[in-house]
C-alpha cells in the first residue's frame, strides 16, 4: 500500500468513539473486528454508526476483504 502511494492509518479503538471528523475518511478497512454494542471481553465493540459516520461521501467500508457499505 505505502509502495502505491497510499496513506493510512492504524488505529486500535479504545473507546466506541472514532477520534475523526465526520465525513473525513475515505476508506475503512477492518479485519476480525467485534462489532456491535454489547459489553464485555478486552475490547469494546466497533460501533458500525461510527464507521459510517466517519466516512466521507463515496467512501467504503471494506471488512474482512469485502466491501460492505459505500457512502451515499
Amino acid at each position: 500500500m505505502i509502495a502505491q502511494g497510499n496513506e493510512f492509518l492504524i488505529y486500535n479503538a479504545e473507546t466506541q468513539a472514532l477520534p475523526f471528523e465526520t465525513c473525513s475518511v475515505p476508506k475503512v478497512i477492518t479485519n476480525s473486528v467485534r462489532m456491535g454494542t454489547a459489553p464485555g471481553g478486552l475490547f469494546r465493540p466497533v460501533l458500525p454508526s461510527e464507521i459510517i459516520r466517519v466516512l466521507k461521501v463515496g467512501g467504503q467500508w471494506v471488512n474482512n476483504g469485502q466491501v460492505v457499505y459505500t457512502k451515499q
